[in-house]
């Protein structure tokens, strides 16, 4: 009975970090970043990573922008926010690429 509890406790307790994650990512300068994007579509000429750019909320472009295309939406991040949207993107990359599910 014990280990159920503390079982179920961990599994909890990584849902709810994991939950913080995103909900701090996402009202960060990295997720103003993005909203600031999908309301201001740069040039595709410029940018071409941001045809990749999912209107869905909650969820920051496609797996593309993230692996083949990262240098483009690295500097489309910084370009258009600076280097603060830049920095949360790298070190939150991980949930990011967890949270739409890459491989």
């Amino acid at each position: 009975m014990q280990s159920i509890k503390c079982d179920v406790l961990k599994t909890a307790t990584m849902l709810i970090a994991k939950t913080c994650t995103g909900i701090n990512l996402m009202s960060g300068s990295f997720g103003k970043c993005i909203d600031d994007i999908r309301n201001n579509p740069p040039s595709l000429e410029k940018y071409p990573c941001a045809r990749l750019l999912k209107t869905e909320l909650g969820r920051p472009g496609n797996c593309q922008m993230y692996q083949d295309e990262l240098e483009c939406t690295t500097k489309l991040t910084m370009d258009r926010c600076g280097n603060e949207a830049v920095e949360e993107m790298t070190t939150n990359m991980g949930y990011i690429k967890e949270m739409m599910e890459c491989h």
